[in-house]
């Protein structure tokens, strides 16, 4: 009975695995990225917002009131109390404390 991956194989397999990792990885550097399009990198993009917060919002089935957005935009702040601001208003407005936690993650990331 043949094996369906030989030693040899599994070896060119890995070893190919591990080139396109690393080739990838510094593809994908800030500084290359930088080279390739001529641009110098500043600030790195932050990847959540009050969006996020709100998105988890309606996904969990709490429609937006003003309030919740205020919450939101207020745990997005960037400062060391802003998630305890975005927790209290979105606490305020009775949104579950599960809810709050993901949301409030989600704008203070």
């Amino acid at each position: 009975m043949r094996q369906p991956f030989s030693g040899r194989r599994l070896g060119a397999a890995t070893a190919l695995t591990a080139v396109t990792l690393v080739a990838g990885g510094l593809a994908m550097a800030p500084a290359a990225s930088a080279a390739v399009t001529g641009k110098t990198a500043t600030t790195p993009v932050k990847p959540a917002s009050s969006g996020q917060c709100q998105y988890i919002l309606v996904t969990s089935g709490y429609p937006i009131t003003t309030a919740r957005a205020q919450a939101c935009e207020n745990g997005a702040g960037g400062t060391w109390y802003s998630w305890e601001l975005c927790w209290a208003g979105l606490e305020g407005t009775n949104v579950s404390d599960y809810v709050v936690t993901l949301a409030c993650n989600a704008a203070a990331d």
